[in-house]
């Protein structure tokens, strides 16, 4: 079992600036540190990663670059013949389309999905919704990082890690607001409608009625045409620190989306850490069980309850908001790389 620990591939289509591809490269890192191997296997088109990783990474041939379905193909196919170059190894999917890559591995491969999202939701067009659907059901062991992330009729689930934060960058440093002064809301803006960015511009520029209030809007600011816009300011993000910046610059983060209710959200677990409320309908802090301000966990996700949530915290006393945020550290203190990892490597040990 340790020699299979050892030796770890992961095949990518491609490298890219989302969250999952945050998660592998951590995930990467700190399977190394631990007397893991880890290689990632990526056609030669693809970016160098994003996100800093000590893995080696094997870039494999790839043509058809101006036919995407052909693309796709051939550096599938390039990706399965250089994995089976390895004696042996642990290959984990991390895509519904590197999954039917996995699954018709040789058995001397330990075959993992680690499901990071419900593609089915994400993905445009029948045949690839049907793709995405098919792969959940493949012979495949399944890591999620959300339990509620899968229909429940969906097997071999092996166990659950969700994403980790990095708390050198997303620290704590809270601090209290009053109504007296401007209110700095922030959100990460997405050019994805089911993002819910729209809904939370919409329910600003009701709020920005009644109180004296700013909207940062970070990553992408749609167009939109409200009685409000002259109090919503961009600001771009290059990397991490400048995130965390972000964050610590507002007194509340909304971090809401349209989809996939429950599962882990970056925006959500990064606002939690740095220490300012939250308003979201995704975990870590729809994790909760307390029974301390729920206003701000909504169960559902539209302008009138993104509002309701606003106008709670908006009026909420300083003792109020420091109890919801040591709440929230004491939750969030889980989510640690440390913590996250060894929950991964755990699982790829014994299943």
């Amino acid at each position: 079992m340790d020699d299979l620990l050892m030796k770890i591939i992961i095949p990518v289509l491609g490298f890219g600036k989302s969250g999952g591809y945050r998660v592998l490269s951590n995930l990467s890192n700190y399977l190394i540190k631990n007397g893991c191997s880890v290689t990632f296997v990526a056609p030669e088109y693809s970016p160098e990663p994003y996100y800093p990783t000590s893995a080696r990474v094997i870039s494999v041939a790839s043509r058809f670059e101006n036919i995407k379905i052909l693309r796709v193909v051939f550096a599938a196919l390039s990706i399965f013949s250089q994995i089976l170059k390895f004696d042996e190894g642990c290959v984990i999917a991390n895509h519904n389309l590197t999954s039917f890559i996995v699954v018709v591995l040789p058995r001397r491969f330990r075959k993992y999905y680690y499901v990071q999202a419900y593609e089915v939701n994400l993905v445009s067009g029948l045949f690839s919704k049907f793709l995405a659907y098919l792969s959940y059901f493949l012979p495949l062991r399944k890591i999620v990082n959300s339990e509620k992330i899968l229909p429940e009729r969906v097997k071999n689930i092996v166990g659950c890690v969700p994403a980790g934060i990095d708390f050198n960058v997303f620290y704590e440093s809270s601090e209290v607001f009053s109504k007296s002064k401007t209110i700095r809301i922030g959100c990460i803006g997405r050019k994805e409608r089911y993002k819910g960015t729209f809904e939370i511009i919409e329910a600003f520029s009701e709020i920005a009625k009644k109180y004296d209030a700013i909207l940062q809007v970070a990553i992408y600011l749609p167009k939109c045409d409200f009685n409000a816009n002259d109090k919503i300011v961009y600001r771009p993000i290059t990397n991490d620190t400048e995130l965390s910046d972000f964050y610590k610059s507002n007194d509340i983060i909304v971090a809401t989306g349209l989809i996939e209710y429950g599962a882990f959200h970056y925006p959500c677990a990064e606002g939690m850490a740095v220490g300012r409320l939250v308003i979201s309908n995704y975990s870590p802090l729809t994790d909760r069980l307390d029974a301390v301000n729920p206003q701000l966990r909504l169960e559902r996700v539209n302008k009138k309850s993104i509002v309701e949530a606003l106008d709670f915290a908006i009026n909420m006393n300083s003792s109020k908001q420091l109890e919801e945020i040591a709440i929230n550290n004491s939750i969030i203190r889980q989510y640690s790389w440390n913590c996250v990892g060894l929950q991964f490597l755990d699982i790829i040990s014994e299943s």
